[in-house]
């Protein structure tokens, strides 16, 4: 009884022993280490495309974006990725916005971009500059170009020295007015009325009215009547009033008082 037991067990461990698994050989060891190394590489490489040691995010443009290269005075110069149809003015913020030293009037803010453009922010005086470079470009017959000489400019009359042009012989003048001289000493002539009869008013004679007063000539008319109208406009109140005219002074005005009336 004893041998068929076992007999019956030998069957029963040969079965075991085919289940295990075999022994992994060096060869297969090595691959999969190989395998992982690949695998970590690659995924190390692809965390570090989307996200860069810097800390910014890589903006790859498609069909919907433009990438716009933005230079010279602005606070992060470089490539900014926008959306399609976007203007100067959204890339200069992308960019950072102008610096201090920017000259804002040489851009124009309104203008559409376009993919692969390059929009240069120059300095203050940029363009000045280069306007005073252009003009001293030689011509295309490499001679230098010959402005155009300006206009001759007309010759200014004297400057006025206060001196007067000498009044006529017998006369002399006051505030402007040539007034007829009478010699000291002499006494004037008490003259009847005009020839019309009538004496000329002071207060509404117009200047050709007046110079029918002997005495009045075109200038003493025409002061009398600017004195009259002003401004302020007022009336002679007595003949005595008419000295405050330039010009006619107390012999003058016994000189026209036969003439004059209010």
């Amino acid at each position: 009884m004893s041998h068929k037991s076992m007999v019956d067990i030998i069957p029963l461990e040969r079965d075991n022993q085919e289940r295990e698994p075999p022994a992994p050989t060096p060869r297969r060891h090595w691959s999969a280490i190989a395998l992982a190394v690949v695998l970590v590489l690659s995924v190390g490489a692809l965390l570090g495309t989307l996200f860069p040691r810097d800390g910014s995010e890589i903006e790859v443009p498609d069909g919907d974006t433009i990438a716009v290269y933005v230079v010279g005075e602005v606070h992060r110069p470089g490539v900014v990725t926008l959306p399609r149809g976007s203007r100067v003015v959204h890339a200069l913020q992308k960019a950072g916005g102008l610096t201090a030293g920017a000259d804002p009037m040489t851009i124009n803010m309104a203008e559409r971009l376009e993919d692969e453009q390059m929009l240069v922010v120059k300095p203050r005086g940029a363009a000045v500059a280069l306007d005073a470079t252009e003009a001293e470009q030689p011509s295309a017959a490499g001679e230098p170009e010959t402005l155009p000489e300006p206009p001759p400019v007309p010759d200014e009359p004297a400057a006025d020295d206060g001196a007067l042009t000498p009044a006529p012989e017998g006369e002399h003048f006051e505030g402007g007015v040539v007034v007829e001289e009478v010699p000291e000493g002499e006494v004037v002539e008490e003259a009847g009325p005009a020839p019309s009869g009538r004496k000329v008013s002071i207060n509404r004679a117009t200047v050709d009215e007046l110079q029918s007063v002997p005495g009045i000539g075109p200038q003493l008319a025409q002061a009398i009547v600017t004195f009259r109208q002003g401004p302020p406009a007022r009336a002679f109140s007595t003949l005595e009033d008419l000295m405050e005219v330039p010009g006619i002074k107390e012999k003058k005005l016994e000189q026209l008082r036969p003439y004059i009336d209010l």
